[in-house]
């Protein structure tokens, strides 16, 4: 009788350490990175990682800015259909980046 008392006591207590263990969820909880652009000429668009964001004039770092996720990211500026500005950044969370088009 005591050996089926301590199996049943230390049965409890091993099912009882299987879900004792805490748990935890971690989040960043940044804001998203900013994109601005200066020497775009009028009319020049956006392509972030191959999507239209826009105009890049709407971008300027005054009126608007391009909130865009932490990450790589290939930011391209066309003008007249044809790609006048290329360059990969790594945008960091709540960073602010100029891209200066040349």
């Amino acid at each position: 009788m005591r050996a089926l008392i301590f199996a049943a006591v230390i049965g409890l207590s091993v099912a009882g350490c299987a879900t004792a263990y805490p748990t935890s969820t971690v989040s960043q909880g940044t804001p998203d990175g900013r994109l601005w652009f200066s020497g775009a000429p009028a009319g020049a668009r956006v392509v972030i990682d191959g999507v239209d964001a826009g105009e890049a004039a709407a971008f300027d770092g005054r009126a608007a800015i391009l909130e865009v996720t932490p990450g790589r990211h290939v930011v391209e500026v066309v003008a007249a259909g044809t790609p006048i500005h290329s360059q990969t950044v790594m945008v960091g969370a709540g960073s602010r980046i100029q891209i200066k088009v040349r």
